[in-house]
């Protein structure tokens, strides 16, 4: 079956100048169907497996920055990639995923594609590959630096026993800092959860 390239040219907006062509040789190698959303408070991207007959399917938030955007398309793509060489019994997040996503990204790593203040950032992110961007500090505070909308606060910046509204829209207080993540209350709920330490909100 041909795969039709004309669709795509509008991922060009999207994604850092120069790296369409490579983008473009996974899409068409797996037939992905791709798929560019508004924004999602709970993730940037998604990976789904053929299903009934249908195509690999990929989404990724539209309001990302051009790197960022590039960042999780590469993420989503690395995970069909492991699973068509490894299997679907592996992590999604495991060994083999991460190696993948760091061979998929090194033909990226120039400043041709990322600007000199980001680079680093990515490249050092590349060595202990996160889950997520989010969860990447170094990462995060980096790419959030290219980013076209107003920033919310961050978790790490506000007081213990701070109340606030998550991206979801519910409502938390802050109870304190963990190692790396920060304990939080649902209020209506009473529920604990977990945030990362850049995780954007609106402080009340």
């Amino acid at each position: 079956m041909a795969f039709n390239k004309k669709p795509l040219q509008a991922l060009e907006y999207f994604i850092p100048k120069g790296t369409f062509d490579y983008v473009y040789s996974f899409l068409e190698k797996y037939h992905i169907k791709l798929s560019i959303t508004k924004e999602r408070k709970t993730k940037y991207g998604d990976y789904r497996p053929p299903q009934k007959g249908d195509t690999h399917r990929i989404s990724v938030n539209g309001n990302l920055n051009p790197y960022h955007f590039l960042l999780t398309l590469i993420h989503e793509i690395a995970h069909l990639v492991a699973f068509d060489i490894y299997g679907f019994r592996i992590q999604s997040h495991g060994e083999e995923w991460k190696t993948t996503y760091q061979e998929m990204m090194a033909p990226l790593l120039t400043e041709r594609v990322f600007p000199k203040d980001l680079l680093p950032a990515v490249e050092n992110s590349l060595r202990n590959v996160k889950s997520s961007s989010c969860y990447d500090d170094s990462l995060a505070m980096a790419l959030r630096a290219y980013d076209n909308k107003p920033m919310g606060s961050l978790i790490k910046d506000l007081p213990i026993g701070s109340e606030f509204i998550a991206p979801n829209g519910k409502k938390y207080k802050l109870l304190n800092k963990r190692r790396t993540r920060y304990e939080a209350v649902e209020i209506l709920t009473n529920k604990i959860y977990l945030f990362p330490a850049l995780y954007e909100v609106e402080k009340l």
